[in-house]
């Protein structure tokens, strides 16, 4: 389950990272793009973006599993990371 699947996030299990990764990408990418006027280009930098923060959480042990799925979390830190871009531009 997502407690195992967090394991092979914190092990580097490349397998687990391309299924977040596609996981995040489904999620956000349609997610900005029905809400806003951000281009497909755009979206994926704000995903890799959010991807590269959670690994340095991930690592560093600030983002710590409490039972709440991976995908849902790394789904948050880029929508928070949407938010800021809107605001900015």
């Amino acid at each position: 389950g997502s407690q195992a699947f967090y394991e092979a996030l914190r092990a580097d299990d490349p397998r687990a990272w391309e299924c977040l990764y596609l996981n995040a990408y489904r999620s956000f990418v349609p997610y900005a793009r029905q809400r806003s006027a951000i281009t497909e280009d755009d979206a994926l930098d704000l995903l890799q973006e959010g991807l590269a923060e959670f690994a340095v959480k991930l690592q560093s042990g600030r983002y710590v599993f409490q039972g709440k799925p991976v995908a849902a979390y790394v789904f948050t830190v880029c929508r928070n990371r949407w938010v800021s871009h809107l605001r900015k531009h």
